[in-house]
């Protein structure tokens, strides 16, 4: 399969100088195998916060079991409020995409909020039940929309790919993006260890939280520019699909990105 990138009619190469973290604008056609996801994926979102003192006695653990119990969930730790060294506008536009009540910590599968909340707070073990049935219901469909991602650091450079194919047109609006993601960074964390550490956190996005539309079978490519403050080592790339659903964003399908 080959990725192509391509405006107008010419396919010359120049560079856009910016600020480290950005894009770099590049024009060029390139070759590279994308692997498409052969079934439904899905996302857990873990609405968090350093500053939470639930998030770090139940959120982030919960997140963490739910992840080692269902190795194929596409993680998402949307950091929001409180100051949070991690919060960035993806996670904010995430945190904002919620229905409903909005607190901390929250976890939803897909685009459903999966706490259960009794009188007192979270009733710990019916959340747990409700997630994995979710999560279960979620990857039994039969996938609507394919998507695919890849990523390799390069010099100072990191190049994101990532496309999606629609098998079922049903009038839906699909939107994509590749979010640039980071594990391992060490920070506070209230309600839990004086320093943690932080997986699965957005660093940046080729095309916004809820990303770009598309139809039909398409193919990206993104260029950033490292930012020497991160920790390069630890960072990769996933893909996701969201539609609009009048306000708001539904999640469709995601995978994690494939080094290169």
């Amino acid at each position: 399969m080959i990725f192509k990138q391509i405006l107008l009619l010419a396919l010359p190469i120049f560079f856009i100088q910016c600020e480290k973290g950005e894009e770099i604008s590049e024009v060029r056609e390139i070759e590279v195998e994308l692997e498409y996801s052969t079934k439904q994926n899905a996302i857990i979102q873990d609405y968090t916060s350093t500053g939470c003192n639930g998030c770090g006695l139940w959120g982030e653990p919960t997140f963490n079991e739910f992840i080692v119990k269902n190795p194929a969930v596409v993680p998402i730790a949307v950091h929001i409020k409180y100051g949070d060294p991690m919060i960035t506008d993806e996670s904010n536009y995430l945190g904002n995409n919620r229905i409903g009540r909005k607190w901390t910590p929250q976890i939803a599968i897909g685009h459903e909020q999966s706490v259960v909340l009794v009188s007192n707070g979270i009733d710990g073990a019916k959340s747990k039940v409700k997630m994995q049935a979710v999560y279960d219901s979620i990857v039994s469909q039969e996938q609507k929309v394919k998507v695919a991602a890849a990523y390799k650091a390069e010099g100072k450079n990191f190049t994101m790919y990532y496309g999606g194919e629609v098998l079922k047109e049903d009038g839906s609006e699909y939107l994509i993006t590749s979010y640039l993601m980071q594990n391992g960074l060490a920070a506070f964390q209230q309600g839990g260890d004086s320093l943690e550490v932080h997986n699965h956190f957005i660093r940046s996005s080729t095309d916004g939280a809820f990303g770009k539309p598309f139809t039909g079978k398409m193919e990206f490519e993104k260029v950033i520019e490292l930012d020497p403050s991160w920790d390069w080592s630890k960072v990769y790339s996933l893909a996701i699909i969201w539609k609009k659903n009048g306000a708001n964003y539904e999640f469709v399908n995601a995978i994690e990105g494939t080094k290169l």
